[in-house]
């Protein structure tokens, strides 16, 4: 089985959710590059951009340990850590105005599931 393909699969279909806010912010708010002024689709940039700054890299690492003979149950654990924080760090800057703990949790989880496939890339390596 391809565990890697699932996570890739339904982080798809959030990266298109995040991608048609955008769309959907600039046309309520009359904004056709950039920001504007507006506040929801600066938000709603973020929350596409930083999905994407993160989200290749973690596949990226996630299909290594995969491939490399990794335990099915890490693929997993990494790859729910992936899934969980980046819907809470896209949740976070989109529906909190100020201090958003699901934007931190969020994060946390993200950073976690690069920890952990990091030492594990290490681990399988260096065996």
């Amino acid at each position: 089985m391809f565990i890697t393909g699932i996570y890739a699969a339904i982080l798809a279909f959030i990266y298109t959710g995040l991608s048609y806010n955008v769309v959907r912010q600039r046309r309520k708010n009359n904004v056709p590059l950039g920001h504007g002024e507006s506040k929801d689709v600066e938000k709603a940039m973020r929350a596409h951009g930083n999905f994407a700054e993160n989200i290749p890299f973690l596949l990226v690492l996630l299909f290594m340990i995969e491939f490399k003979g990794g335990p099915s149950y890490l693929v997993h654990l990494i790859g729910s850590f992936a899934l969980l924080g980046r819907i809470l760090h896209a949740q976070g800057i989109l529906k909190t105005r100020g201090i958003s703990y699901g934007r931190f949790l969020g994060m946390v989880l993200t950073y976690f599931a690069f920890l952990i496939s990091g030492g594990t890339l290490i681990y399988q390596s260096l065996s």
